[in-house]
């Protein structure tokens, strides 16, 4: 099974004495299309997009039987971000019990930051076995 956490504050840049919000909202209005041209078919997961206080957040959540297409979708929408808002930033958690990898015990979590972005091994929530569940 394959899991998976995530959020984004979207910016335009980052620094904010030179955004555009007119431009902000011309990216915005391509992410939404993004999504919604991506995501057009949901199942065992869910997204969230909205201005809070003039903020622009993404947030989307999932679980799947096996890792597949749409993993690799989440993965390409935050990379779209990375190119296209390169001031936004957050994380990606996942975590994958049939990575080939040898991650099949621990979370894994992508930040994004300043246009990069970037897989690391997570600290907090493993190793999965003993740190969130007991095996016997």
């Amino acid at each position: 099974m394959i899991e998976y956490y995530g959020w984004v504050c979207v910016r335009e840049g980052f620094d904010e004495a030179n955004e555009s919000e007119e431009m902000m909202g011309k990216i915005w209005q391509e992410f939404l299309s993004k999504i919604d041209i991506t995501f057009k078919n949901l199942e065992n997961q869910q997204i969230k997009t909205g201005i809070l206080n003039g903020n622009y957040q993404f947030m989307i959540f999932g679980f799947h039987n096996h890792k597949s297409q749409e993993f690799f979708d989440v993965l390409e929408i935050y990379q779209w971000l990375a190119k296209n808002a390169v001031g936004s930033y957050g994380l990606l958690h996942y975590f994958d019990d049939e990575d080939k990898a040898g991650f099949d015990n621990q979370f894994q979590v992508y930040s994004l930051k300043k246009g990069k972005f970037e897989c690391q091994q997570d600290k907090l929530l493993s190793p999965y076995f003993n740190e969130i569940e007991d095996r016997k």
